[in-house]
């Protein structure tokens, strides 16, 4: 009981943004590897980025008596700014209430900087959606493209392979939600 009450909790604290991953920089990617000097090392920003904090992927708590049944959304409004976003979650199979490394990417083919505002990861289960995470707002440059990766946490939903797409967007991927399996 107590397990569940802290696997709420922490639900609750997510869904309001909150975080007690001090060193995360605002994409949810840390500024350094864990371990690493205060010089990095000598690593480029990008080889800087390949070591991603570790996810919860969930399976390991007990599965709930009921699972979350509505989205927190149901009406998705296309966006208009001719920015191509692409999402993929690692792991792709995760647990109800786990959490898994979203990546999300945006390009812009046009001619004029474009600025997506607190992009938004979600899964969606016919009607019903569900947020994953927020980023903070990203400015795309005209044909540039730009990467951000966060963690997502994954709702009590019930075991489903859900679209997962950033809100407003195509190109969207699938996450598998599967039961937890602990005691």
């Amino acid at each position: 009981m107590v397990q569940r009450s802290l696997m709420v909790l922490a639900l609750l604290l997510a869904a309001a943004g909150c975080s007690d991953d001090a060193t995360s920089s605002p994409t949810g990617v840390p500024s350094s590897s864990p371990g690493a000097s205060e010089t990095d090392g000598g690593l480029e920003p990008a080889e800087r980025l390949t070591t991603l904090p570790a996810v919860d992927d969930g399976c390991a708590a007990v599965a709930p008596s009921t699972w979350v049944s509505f989205g927190t959304m149901h009406t998705i409004v296309a966006a208009t700014d001719g920015i191509i976003a692409t999402i993929d979650a690692a792991p792709g199979t995760v647990c109800a209430g786990g959490q898994t490394q979203l990546t999300m990417t945006f390009t812009n083919p046009g001619s004029v900087a474009v600025t997506i505002e607190t992009p938004r990861a979600i899964i969606s289960g016919g009607m019903d959606k569900w947020e994953l995470a927020v980023l903070p707002s990203v400015t795309v440059q005209p044909g540039a493209t730009e990467t951000r990766t966060v963690v997502g946490q994954v709702p009590l939903v019930a075991p489903a392979n859900y679209g997962l797409f950033v809100y407003g967007y195509g190109g969207g991927s699938t996450l598998t939600v599967e039961a937890p399996t602990g005691q």
